[in-house]
């Protein structure tokens, strides 16, 4: 018969860290409630990291176990643990409000009586005199009534000068153009932002935008109109030059260009847009030039013999024992 020892009351036979229990042959360790067994040990299980704390607000980790705090203004419900209600601070001596208590959610308030106004410190209550009651206290704009004092201040756009009470425009232009994208305009209180010609103000009043003149009316152009940044230009078709109101276009003479119609015989002639070459009699052209018709290889001589072709013309011969005719063109023999 072998008998089982237990080796839980004996820490020299176990190496349990917290609980020992005995079972037959040997025995095992666990831990308490807040903690977990790890590596043979017993480590503090931090519920506010794992989030089973279920706290309302704050979650502070102890020991084998973990307390939920509130946050300022609050107390822990005397019902649930884990929730917040909200602490009433004027039960106790108005928590120091000089006058009157006014419990909020999460705070307070303090309040004076009639005749009276609540000091800087927010807690305390003093006479009330209001200095902007008389001559508005003397200030050139607005006058702000406080305790015992009194300030001076002003619109947006001008700046309170040593005095204390008078005020003066602010030159917006002065710093950085106004963030203007142009130019800067100052205006008392304010400024405006000018754009150069050729440009238009955008929505956010600061940048300018390029114009498109083209959009309008063609921009007066007579043809082509071409928007270049801040302004446009005038175009007009080949064939046509700019007038010099840069507007309007006229023909252009082409005949004018010395040598622009090959060849000595080639003619030219100007028409509206462009220009034409043309060629005596005896030549034919290829736009601009003037070639030699050889009539007698195209069969347009009459030459009832013989054809030489001649530089704008031919010639007719008869073979020998004829003679050329007056016509130039039949033979007799």
């Amino acid at each position: 018969y072998i008998l089982d020892i237990d080796e839980c009351p004996n820490n020299d036979l176990n190496d349990c860290d917290s609980i020992c229990t005995n079972t037959v042959g040997s025995y095992v360790c666990s831990c308490h409630d807040g903690f977990v067994l790890k590596s043979g040990k017993c480590e503090d299980i931090d519920e506010c990291a794992t989030r089973k704390d279920n706290c309302e607000h704050n979650c502070r980790n102890e020991i084998g176990s973990f307390a939920c705090e509130c946050r300022n203004g609050y107390k822990i419900s005397a019902t649930d643990a884990s929730k917040c209600v909200n602490q009433d601070e004027c039960e106790t001596n108005n928590i120091g409000c000089e006058h009157n208590c006014t419990n909020t959610d999460g705070s307070f308030t303090c309040t004076c009586d009639d005749g009276y106004k609540l000091n800087s410190d927010k807690m305390t209550c003093g006479l009330y005199i209001d200095e902007c009651e008389d001559d508005n206290g003397g200030c050139n704009a607005t006058c702000s009534n406080s305790v015992g004092s009194y300030e001076c201040s002003c619109p947006d756009g001008f700046k309170l000068e040593a005095d204390g009470k008078t005020c003066k425009d602010i030159n917006e232009c002065e710093t950085s153009n106004g963030q203007c994208d142009h130019n800067c305009q100052n205006t008392n209180g304010s400024y405006n932002c000018v754009c150069r010609t050729g440009f238009e103000l955008s929505n956010d009043n600061r940048t300018c935008d390029d114009i498109n003149e083209c959009d309008t009316d063609n921009g007066g152009c007579e043809l082509i109109c071409k928007n270049v940044v801040g302004t446009f230009e005038c175009n007009c078709n080949p064939g046509y030059n700019l007038r010099s109101d840069n507007k309007t276009c006229e023909d252009q003479d082409e005949c004018l260009t010395p040598n622009i119609c090959n060849g000595a015989n080639a003619a030219c002639e100007n028409t509206l847009g462009t220009y034409y070459c043309s060629c005596p009699e005896g030549y034919e052209k290829d736009f601009i030039n003037c070639n030699d018709i050889d009539e007698c290889v195209q069969n347009k001589d009459g030459c009832e013999q013989n054809c030489t072709n001649t530089d704008g013309s031919f010639e007719c011969n008869c073979n020998e024992n004829f003679a050329l005719n007056d016509d130039n063109k039949t033979c007799s023999g």
